[in-house]
């Protein structure tokens, strides 16, 4: 929820925001309290006649009393889901419907079009701007969990870079049900990425790179996935590591929109392997996905891959040509 105006700030907890607000008519104050991504985790008992009609991310927005979703200047919020309603103007993220780059505990975003990744001047934002902890729970998602993290990039026209830093950084999710078994667990003092794009989104060129220190890692998504994770498809993808230090560097080509990028990596002081195959549909980021990845070391260790993306969405609503 990064930094908004409050008219009261009591108490902050990982994950849950205190909002007073008080109505204008009797002056009547009402308090709820914010899981991360703006669902409410608890409210006061006030005069529902009364309604203030500010609340998540205080002053920039308005919240509907019927739906529950909360009106930006550019467009709907459903804090449920931590989702956009309708596309990124601006095409930040690689889905348009992320909602506040997928980390709104740093970052708020104050119209519905660019996020914010700084603070407005005055003591009464100084709470979320010394607050660096992540600590967020979804169905969808899981557990995550972040010290520090750090983002920052660009997406214009014929060019763009993404670069995106974690301290004492993990994940747990089990998502199991159906066809389809999925699990896992990741935990990692420094992590990083980059990533980036040269040319128009339909004709290009892509390159990025990751690496880690100090991380031990262990999933099983297997079977035919129908929504778990939103996954629509076939995949196999069983990993265990435990790393001193690993890094991977992907290269390749977009043309049509379609992506293809093949992925090398290595690793030092580290016990791991797995492989990696799969087609399927990702529901949040819209793109059908073919990949095929094998991991294998003791000591000093290798990973070799490729992977194709196809952006089924934005084919349909225009925004990329074949």
């Amino acid at each position: 929820m990064g930094c908004y105006k409050l008219d009261h700030i009591e108490t902050f907890e990982p994950a849950i925001f205190l909002a007073v607000g008080k109505n204008p008519v009797d002056g009547q104050k009402k308090q709820k309290d914010y899981y991360a991504f703006g669902s409410i985790a608890r409210t006061s008992k006030t005069n529902e006649d009364n309604h203030y009609r500010y609340g998540y991310q205080g002053q920039n927005t308005e919240e509907d009393q019927e739906t529950g979703w909360n009106h930006f200047e550019l467009r709907e919020y459903d804090p449920i889901v931590g989702r956009w309603l309708s596309t990124d103007p601006y095409r930040e993220f690689a889905s348009p419907y992320i909602g506040m780059g997928n980390n709104p505990v740093n970052y708020t975003d104050p119209d519905g079009g660019r996020i914010c990744t700084t603070c407005p001047d005055g003591e009464e934002y100084d709470v979320f701007r010394e607050s660096q902890f992540i600590f967020n729970y979804s169905e969808e998602n899981g557990v995550q969990f972040s010290a520090l993290n750090f983002a920052t990039g660009f997406d214009e026209g014929a060019a763009g870079f993404n670069i995106d830093l974690s301290v004492l950084s993990g994940n747990a999710y089990n998502k199991s049900g159906g066809t389809a078994l999925s699990f896992g667990a990741e935990v990692s003092v420094l992590n990083g990425s980059i990533d980036f794009r040269a040319g128009s989104r339909a004709l290009g060129i892509i390159a990025g790179g990751e690496g880690t220190v100090l991380s031990a890692s262990a999933n099983l998504d297997a079977g035919w996935f129908s929504g778990q994770r939103g996954y629509t498809g076939a995949l196999v993808d069983a990993n265990i590591g435990v790393y001193t230090a690993k890094g991977e560097y992907y290269g390749g080509l977009t043309l049509g929109g379609i992506s293809f990028r093949t992925v090398v990596g290595g690793s030092v002081l580290s016990a791991h392997a797995g492989i990696t195959g799969g087609a399927y549909y990702n529901q949040e980021s819209g793109e059908f996905i073919l990949e095929g990845f094998e991991h294998l070391g003791f000591g000093i260790g290798e990973k070799v891959g490729v992977k194709i993306v196809i952006p089924v969405r934005a084919y349909m609503e225009g925004k990329v040509g074949l």
